[in-house]
């Protein structure tokens, strides 16, 4: 049985795109803090920066030094760091944040980074 298509013709051709990040994980070791994430899609990005928090749910301030340019898709990104002591003495919450050349943003889930506490 054959039927003819009825209605206008679909905008979007081809698989939905792939969001800017693939993964995003945070270790503690010695004092510091080694964030890692890993891109999908990088067309358009200015830049990458790692954000901490008390909460989970905010509010997240830069952490300094962390900015880091976009090297290309599928790339995997690494940005240490001591342990924010100033945002909370022994956990923390980490996210990424990518930013478009057009101020458009994108965050990664938030990870817990605990700090063990001395003897």
């Amino acid at each position: 049985m054959q039927t003819d298509f009825i209605g206008p013709p679909s905008v979007q051709v081809g698989p939905t795109p792939a969001g800017v990040f693939a993964g995003f994980d945070a270790k503690l070791a010695m004092g510091t803090v080694t964030a890692t994430w890993r891109s999908n899609a990088e067309g358009g990005l200015g830049f990458y920066q790692v954000y901490a928090s008390k909460l989970v749910g905010g509010p997240y301030v830069p952490i300094n030094g962390t900015l880091t340019s976009p090297m290309g898709d599928s790339h995997v990104y690494t940005a240490s760091f001591p342990f924010p002591k100033e945002i909370g003495k022994r956990k923390v919450f980490l996210k990424v944040k990518a930013t478009d050349m057009d101020g458009t943003e994108w965050w990664t889930q938030p990870v817990k980074v605990v700090r063990r506490t001395e003897p």
